[in-house]
């Protein structure tokens, strides 16, 4: 039997060779989080950057003409799209569709790992915007959460890429044992997907709150109340995600739901936190099934 030790190193060795032939953030999505991230925007400007990418520029106006949007006549002027789309909705489609570019061009993953990882992906991100509007968040933010979601467990990629069945196994025994999956990652693979999250967004030079959440998710920061907050609601879907098992195939009668969750102490401190029932967060799932299908299309977009 070999070296644990020496394993580990091994694993390790081929996680940051992935990470140094991982390509960088696209130039179009760096200019549209530059442009977006600035105080005084307008449409106008986003539009001079999108226009310049044939890409995304298909991607917003096949976003604006989806089903998700309900719109009578289509829409083909650009400008228009993002006007009525908004600033944060293209800067999420952007980053979305540059990172789901990246990663999804390996054609060597699993289907199956990869599916059950989108799925839970998708359904956090769904309790993310959920859970941010029912706390208050406006509305126009919210999409921010559901891209947050969307990313947080992005680390895994490439646990998942270069050593799918290794990978798969893991995810097995931490459920049978009731270990934290990104635990069982450090043990075996020497990193988890949290560290390895924390290389990609340095890689990719991303910043603000959805960078802290795929580097905190488990671990939440105690900088600042704004920064706390965000990630608390990721964190609470992640975990919501996994109980209702991506809020969909799951149907627990009420009274159960209620006492699943109440035995998370993040859950029953954010519960407290936010003057929230139990009964609402179930309230929340049933109303998760269509919004999931809905993200799924908004995928799909992003993907190209």
């Amino acid at each position: 039997m070999g070296n644990p030790q020496n394993k580990k190193e091994k694993y390790i060795h081929i996680i940051q060779e992935y990470l140094i032939k991982m390509p960088s953030l696209s130039t179009t999505a760096t200019k549209v989080l530059s442009v977006c991230n600035s105080p005084n925007t307008s449409a106008y400007d986003l539009n001079k950057v999108v226009s310049l990418d044939p890409v995304l520029t298909g991607n917003v106006l096949k976003l604006i003409n989806s089903a998700y949007y309900f719109l009578r006549n289509p829409v083909t002027s650009l400008t228009q799209a993002i006007i009525m789309l908004g600033l944060n909705t293209i800067k999420n489609l952007a980053l979305s569709s540059a990172i789901l570019g990246t990663i999804t061009q390996k054609k060597s993953l699993q289907k199956n790992t990869m599916d059950i990882f989108w799925t839970h992906c998708i359904s956090t991100g769904v309790w993310a915007k959920a859970l941010a509007l029912e706390t208050g968040i406006i509305k126009s933010d919210c999409e921010e959460y559901f891209v947050a979601g969307l990313l947080h467990d992005i680390g895994k990629i490439p646990l998942i890429h270069c050593f799918p069945a290794d990978y798969m196994e893991i995810v097995v025994t931490a459920t049978e044992k009731n270990l934290s999956l990104h635990t069982a990652e450090k043990a075996v693979f020497g990193m988890n997907h949290e560290e390895i999250g924390k290389l990609i967004v340095q890689k990719w030079k991303l910043e603000g709150a959805i960078s802290q959440v795929i580097c905190t998710h488990h671990h939440l920061p105690q900088t600042d109340d704004e920064t706390h907050n965000f990630v608390e609601r990721v964190a609470v879907a992640d975990i919501l995600s996994k109980i209702t098992i991506n809020g969909v195939e799951k149907k627990f009668p009420e009274d159960i739901f209620v006492e699943t969750i109440l035995q998370d102490s993040l859950i029953r401190t954010f519960l407290k936190k936010h003057n929230l029932a139990p009964a609402t967060l179930k309230t929340l799932q049933e109303k998760s099934r269509t919004e999931i299908e809905n993200a799924k299309l908004f995928i799909q977009i992003a993907k190209g």
